[in-house]
Protein backbone atom coordinates (compact mmCIF):
# COMPACT_ATOMS: atom_id res chain seq x y z
CA UNK A 1 0.00 0.00 0.00
CA UNK A 2 2.63 2.30 0.73
CA UNK A 3 4.77 1.77 -2.36
CA UNK A 4 1.35 2.31 -4.54
CA UNK A 5 0.59 5.62 -2.28
CA UNK A 6 4.34 6.93 -3.04
CA UNK A 7 4.50 6.26 -6.80
CA UNK A 8 0.99 7.56 -7.48
CA UNK A 9 1.43 10.91 -5.53
CA UNK A 10 5.08 11.19 -7.62
CA UNK A 11 3.01 10.95 -10.70
CA UNK A 12 0.05 12.82 -10.00
CA UNK A 13 2.75 15.49 -8.25
CA UNK A 14 4.19 15.88 -11.78
CA UNK A 15 1.44 15.66 -14.02
CA UNK A 16 -0.39 18.39 -11.90
CA UNK A 17 3.18 20.68 -11.94
CA UNK A 18 4.13 23.06 -14.60
CA UNK A 19 5.03 21.25 -17.84
CA UNK A 20 8.73 20.36 -19.10
CA UNK A 21 10.42 18.24 -21.67
CA UNK A 22 12.21 14.52 -20.12
CA UNK A 23 14.55 12.82 -21.69
CA UNK A 24 13.77 9.34 -19.88
CA UNK A 25 16.51 6.53 -20.78
CA UNK A 26 18.57 4.31 -18.63
CA UNK A 27 21.39 6.52 -17.79
CA UNK A 28 18.87 8.13 -15.87
CA UNK A 29 18.41 4.84 -13.54
CA UNK A 30 20.98 4.45 -10.77
CA UNK A 31 22.30 0.85 -10.89
CA UNK A 32 20.91 -1.01 -7.76
CA UNK A 33 23.83 -0.91 -5.15
CA UNK A 34 26.33 -0.65 -7.75
CA UNK A 35 28.75 2.30 -6.28
CA UNK A 36 26.88 4.74 -3.69
CA UNK A 37 27.94 6.37 -0.59
CA UNK A 38 26.32 6.61 2.57
CA UNK A 39 25.13 9.55 4.58
CA UNK A 40 23.12 12.75 4.17
CA UNK A 41 19.62 12.22 2.64
CA UNK A 42 20.28 15.23 -0.14
CA UNK A 43 22.67 14.54 -3.13
CA UNK A 44 23.39 16.94 -6.12
CA UNK A 45 24.08 15.28 -8.97
CA UNK A 46 25.79 16.41 -12.42
CA UNK A 47 26.01 14.27 -15.67
CA UNK A 48 28.11 14.80 -18.65
CA UNK A 49 26.92 12.96 -21.85
CA UNK A 50 28.07 13.20 -25.16
CA UNK A 51 26.46 11.52 -28.42
CA UNK A 52 28.43 11.17 -31.39
CA UNK A 53 25.66 9.79 -34.15
CA UNK A 54 27.33 9.73 -37.51
CA UNK A 55 30.21 11.74 -38.79
CA UNK A 56 28.29 15.10 -39.15
CA UNK A 57 25.49 14.59 -36.13
CA UNK A 58 26.18 14.93 -32.52
CA UNK A 59 25.03 16.69 -29.31
CA UNK A 60 26.38 17.03 -25.54
CA UNK A 61 24.42 17.14 -22.87
CA UNK A 62 25.22 18.52 -19.46
CA UNK A 63 22.68 17.84 -16.86
CA UNK A 64 22.12 19.09 -12.67
CA UNK A 65 19.98 17.14 -10.25
CA UNK A 66 18.89 16.27 -6.99
CA UNK A 67 18.56 12.76 -5.06
CA UNK A 68 16.00 12.66 -1.73
CA UNK A 69 16.35 9.73 0.46
CA UNK A 70 13.09 9.85 1.80
CA UNK A 71 14.03 7.44 4.04
CA UNK A 72 16.17 3.84 3.51
CA UNK A 73 13.52 2.79 1.24
CA UNK A 74 12.33 5.25 -0.79
CA UNK A 75 14.33 8.25 -3.09
CA UNK A 76 13.23 10.43 -6.04
CA UNK A 77 14.95 13.16 -7.87
CA UNK A 78 15.22 15.38 -10.95
CA UNK A 79 17.55 15.85 -13.97
CA UNK A 80 17.64 19.47 -15.67
CA UNK A 81 19.84 19.61 -18.58
CA UNK A 82 21.75 22.08 -21.35
CA UNK A 83 21.94 20.21 -24.67
CA UNK A 84 24.08 21.31 -27.59
CA UNK A 85 23.62 20.08 -30.63
CA UNK A 86 25.15 19.77 -34.13
CA UNK A 87 22.92 18.43 -36.89
CA UNK A 88 23.49 19.00 -40.82
CA UNK A 89 25.81 21.55 -40.36
CA UNK A 90 23.68 23.76 -37.62
CA UNK A 91 24.13 24.45 -33.95
CA UNK A 92 21.45 24.58 -31.20
CA UNK A 93 21.49 25.02 -27.99
CA UNK A 94 19.34 25.70 -25.21
CA UNK A 95 17.46 23.89 -22.19
CA UNK A 96 16.68 20.48 -22.81
CA UNK A 97 15.40 17.29 -21.27
CA UNK A 98 14.27 17.76 -17.19
CA UNK A 99 13.69 14.40 -15.65
CA UNK A 100 11.47 13.50 -12.64
CA UNK A 101 11.90 9.98 -11.62
CA UNK A 102 11.53 7.73 -7.98
CA UNK A 103 12.75 4.53 -6.99
CA UNK A 104 11.59 2.41 -4.06
CA UNK A 105 13.68 -0.44 -2.80
CA UNK A 106 12.02 -3.57 -1.64
CA UNK A 107 14.69 -5.37 0.19
CA UNK A 108 16.85 -4.67 3.23
CA UNK A 109 19.97 -2.76 1.88
CA UNK A 110 21.78 -4.56 4.60
CA UNK A 111 22.03 -8.16 2.21
CA UNK A 112 23.94 -8.57 -0.74
CA UNK A 113 20.69 -8.35 -3.30
CA UNK A 114 18.81 -5.51 -4.32
CA UNK A 115 15.35 -5.41 -5.48
CA UNK A 116 13.82 -1.76 -6.80
CA UNK A 117 10.69 -0.35 -8.48
CA UNK A 118 11.48 3.11 -10.26
CA UNK A 119 9.93 5.21 -12.45
CA UNK A 120 10.64 8.20 -14.86
CA UNK A 121 8.12 10.31 -16.31
CA UNK A 122 8.59 12.59 -19.25
CA UNK A 123 6.53 15.86 -19.59
CA UNK A 124 6.63 17.58 -22.92
CA UNK A 125 7.50 21.27 -23.48
CA UNK A 126 11.06 21.66 -25.65
CA UNK A 127 11.45 25.56 -26.86
CA UNK A 128 13.32 24.31 -30.00
CA UNK A 129 12.51 20.90 -32.31
CA UNK A 130 16.25 20.67 -32.64
CA UNK A 131 16.73 20.30 -28.83
CA UNK A 132 14.16 16.75 -28.51
CA UNK A 133 11.12 15.02 -29.14
CA UNK A 134 7.97 15.94 -27.32
CA UNK A 135 5.66 13.41 -25.72
CA UNK A 136 4.39 12.48 -22.57
CA UNK A 137 6.39 9.37 -22.03
CA UNK A 138 6.71 7.11 -18.88
CA UNK A 139 9.55 4.39 -18.01
CA UNK A 140 8.43 1.98 -15.05
CA UNK A 141 11.34 -0.27 -14.06
CA UNK A 142 12.54 -2.71 -12.35
CA UNK A 143 16.18 -3.09 -11.14
CA UNK A 144 17.79 -6.32 -9.81
CA UNK A 145 21.05 -6.57 -8.08
CA UNK A 146 23.46 -9.42 -6.44
CA UNK A 147 27.17 -8.58 -5.18
CA UNK A 148 28.45 -11.30 -3.56
CA UNK A 149 31.58 -10.62 -2.25
CA UNK A 150 33.22 -7.89 -4.48
CA UNK A 151 31.41 -8.98 -7.56
CA UNK A 152 28.59 -6.93 -9.15
CA UNK A 153 26.14 -8.46 -11.26
CA UNK A 154 22.82 -5.87 -12.28
CA UNK A 155 20.28 -5.33 -14.10
CA UNK A 156 17.55 -2.90 -15.10
CA UNK A 157 14.26 -4.06 -17.29
CA UNK A 158 12.31 -1.01 -18.47
CA UNK A 159 8.88 -0.41 -20.21
CA UNK A 160 8.42 3.17 -22.00
CA UNK A 161 5.33 4.21 -23.38
CA UNK A 162 4.30 7.07 -25.21
CA UNK A 163 0.94 8.27 -23.25
CA UNK A 164 -0.33 11.05 -25.91
CA UNK A 165 -1.20 10.25 -29.56
CA UNK A 166 0.58 8.43 -31.94
CA UNK A 167 4.71 8.65 -32.28
CA UNK A 168 5.60 8.90 -35.62
CA UNK A 169 8.79 6.23 -35.29
CA UNK A 170 10.51 7.60 -38.25
CA UNK A 171 11.86 10.29 -36.17
CA UNK A 172 13.50 7.63 -34.11
CA UNK A 173 16.49 7.99 -36.16
CA UNK A 174 18.00 4.84 -37.05
CA UNK A 175 21.12 4.71 -38.93
CA UNK A 176 22.92 1.81 -40.54
CA UNK A 177 26.48 0.77 -41.71
CA UNK A 178 27.50 4.70 -41.28
CA UNK A 179 30.96 4.54 -39.98
CA UNK A 180 32.95 8.13 -38.65
CA UNK A 181 34.04 8.94 -42.37
CA UNK A 182 30.42 9.70 -43.42
CA UNK A 183 30.35 6.39 -45.58
CA UNK A 184 27.20 4.45 -45.92
CA UNK A 185 23.24 5.77 -45.66
CA UNK A 186 20.76 6.75 -43.62
CA UNK A 187 17.30 5.46 -43.42
CA UNK A 188 14.08 7.42 -42.16
CA UNK A 189 15.33 10.58 -41.09
CA UNK A 190 12.52 12.89 -40.85
CA UNK A 191 11.81 14.15 -37.78
CA UNK A 192 13.65 17.59 -36.25
CA UNK A 193 16.13 16.17 -33.83
CA UNK A 194 18.79 13.84 -33.27
CA UNK A 195 18.55 14.11 -29.20
CA UNK A 196 17.53 10.70 -28.02
CA UNK A 197 15.03 9.38 -30.22
CA UNK A 198 12.36 6.62 -29.11
CA UNK A 199 9.62 4.10 -30.57
CA UNK A 200 6.34 4.50 -29.27
CA UNK A 201 6.82 1.63 -27.17
CA UNK A 202 9.78 -0.03 -26.30
CA UNK A 203 11.72 -2.65 -23.44
CA UNK A 204 14.68 -1.32 -22.13
CA UNK A 205 17.06 -3.42 -20.78
CA UNK A 206 20.68 -2.80 -18.89
CA UNK A 207 23.10 -5.37 -17.39
CA UNK A 208 26.13 -4.64 -15.42
CA UNK A 209 29.00 -7.48 -14.31
CA UNK A 210 31.93 -6.96 -12.89
CA UNK A 211 34.28 -6.32 -9.72
CA UNK A 212 34.89 -3.87 -6.99
CA UNK A 213 38.04 -3.19 -4.82
CA UNK A 214 38.03 -1.62 -1.35
CA UNK A 215 41.16 1.10 -1.15
CA UNK A 216 41.97 2.84 2.07
CA UNK A 217 39.43 5.39 1.84
CA UNK A 218 37.42 4.71 -1.54
CA UNK A 219 36.24 2.19 -3.49
CA UNK A 220 37.07 1.33 -7.57
CA UNK A 221 34.22 -0.25 -9.39
CA UNK A 222 34.80 -1.66 -12.89
CA UNK A 223 31.95 -3.28 -15.24
CA UNK A 224 30.96 -4.72 -18.59
CA UNK A 225 27.79 -2.67 -19.58
CA UNK A 226 25.27 -3.84 -21.82
CA UNK A 227 22.06 -2.14 -23.46
CA UNK A 228 18.89 -4.02 -25.73
CA UNK A 229 15.91 -2.56 -26.61
CA UNK A 230 13.69 -3.91 -28.33
CA UNK A 231 11.09 -1.69 -30.35
CA UNK A 232 7.29 -2.59 -30.79
CA UNK A 233 5.11 0.02 -33.10
CA UNK A 234 2.90 -0.18 -36.54
CA UNK A 235 6.14 0.64 -38.53
CA UNK A 236 9.17 -1.40 -36.89
CA UNK A 237 10.33 -4.20 -34.49
CA UNK A 238 13.85 -3.66 -34.03
CA UNK A 239 16.32 -4.77 -31.96
CA UNK A 240 19.25 -2.38 -30.88
CA UNK A 241 21.96 -3.52 -28.60
CA UNK A 242 25.22 -1.39 -27.73
CA UNK A 243 27.70 -2.10 -24.58
CA UNK A 244 30.98 -0.92 -23.59
CA UNK A 245 33.31 -0.43 -20.58
CA UNK A 246 31.93 1.30 -16.88
CA UNK A 247 34.51 2.66 -14.46
CA UNK A 248 33.66 4.33 -10.92
CA UNK A 249 35.13 5.66 -7.62
CA UNK A 250 33.53 6.17 -4.57
CA UNK A 251 34.35 8.74 -1.53
CA UNK A 252 32.72 9.01 1.66
CA UNK A 253 30.99 11.89 0.07
CA UNK A 254 31.55 11.81 -3.40
CA UNK A 255 31.11 9.17 -6.12
CA UNK A 256 31.83 9.16 -10.14
CA UNK A 257 31.38 7.00 -12.97
CA UNK A 258 32.26 6.82 -16.60
CA UNK A 259 30.78 4.67 -19.07
CA UNK A 260 31.21 4.43 -23.22
CA UNK A 261 28.52 2.21 -24.97
CA UNK A 262 29.65 1.16 -28.39
CA UNK A 263 26.45 0.19 -31.31
CA UNK A 264 26.46 -3.42 -31.57
CA UNK A 265 24.00 -3.48 -34.60
CA UNK A 266 23.32 -2.09 -37.66
CA UNK A 267 20.19 -0.58 -36.44
CA UNK A 268 21.20 2.23 -34.10
CA UNK A 269 20.42 5.51 -32.47
CA UNK A 270 24.12 6.49 -32.18
CA UNK A 271 27.76 5.05 -32.91
CA UNK A 272 29.00 5.76 -29.59
CA UNK A 273 28.11 7.46 -26.17
CA UNK A 274 30.28 8.79 -23.29
CA UNK A 275 28.70 9.49 -20.09
CA UNK A 276 30.42 11.07 -17.08
CA UNK A 277 28.68 11.53 -13.52
CA UNK A 278 29.48 12.74 -10.35
CA UNK A 279 27.18 13.25 -7.18
CA UNK A 280 27.99 15.15 -4.09
CA UNK A 281 26.45 14.54 -0.65
CA UNK A 282 25.16 18.13 0.71
CA UNK A 283 26.80 18.16 4.70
Amino acid sequence: MRLRLFLSALLFGVLASRPVFANCGMDICESPGHIDSEGKPLSLTTDARFTHVSHDDRYFETMVGTIYKMNDRFKMGTRIPVVSVQQAGQNTTGLGNVVVFGTASLLNAETNKRLNLGIQLEVPSVSDEALGDGHFLILPTVQFGWYPSNAILSAIVGWGQVLDGNHNHSESHHSSGHDDHGHGHHEAVQAPSIVNPHANTEVLIRTDSGYGWDLSKSRFTTSLRTDIIQEFGDNTNELLASAGPVFGLAWTQITSEISTLFSLTNARRYQHRTTLRLRFQLP
